[in-house]
């Protein structure tokens, strides 16, 4: 019983460490993990969801897809819903929250999309957010690091110690 519980101790450490470090190499590839601030597309996704965004090229995103983009050049990030695509001079997308009457007043540009939604947690989104912080990066990888490191410390303290007869 001992044995499962140290390993899966180990195993969620493990995870921990796997998570925290994909939420900061993450968005150097193109992936973004947020936490969706407001309602507009309940109930597909709550407010307070982890939403993992992963890149994509515009041309395949389809109707239907949701999709993660900045409302305004480096202003912050909108997650809805595309309702139309428009390939006139340069593809452009119509989105809308599902929650919301109408859809968005602007379309959004095609460079202006940071990927569609892959993966989503209902409440997880504080998660993300105290991860982002400092002490929430040394909570979530360097404490785990260290335990890890005591743990294979201590195996290999007790195998160099002496066997009594």
């Amino acid at each position: 019983m001992k044995k499962i519980a140290a390993i899966s101790g180990f195993s969620l450490l493990v995870l921990v460490m796997v998570l925290v470090s994909f939420n900061y190499i993450g968005p150097h590839l193109g992936w973004h993990v947020d936490e969706l601030g407001s309602g507009s597309m309940v109930p597909c996704l709550k407010t307070g969801s982890l939403v993992v965004t992963r890149p994509v090229d515009p041309g395949e995103i389809e109707v239907g897809d949701i999709i993660t983009f900045n409302a305004v050049a480096g202003a912050h990030t909108v997650i809805h819903r595309v309702i139309e695509i428009r390939t006139q001079s340069q593809t452009s997308f119509i989105t809308k929250g599902d929650a919301n009457l109408v859809a968005d007043s602007s379309p959004v540009k095609a460079e202006n999309v940071l990927g569609t939604i892959c993966l989503h947690i209902p409440g997880w989104g504080s998660v993300v957010d105290f991860l982002d912080t400092t002490p929430g990066f040394i909570f979530c990888l360097v404490v785990p690091g260290l335990i890890i490191l005591l743990v294979f410390a201590r195996s290999i303290w007790k195998g160099a110690a002496p066997k009594s007869a």
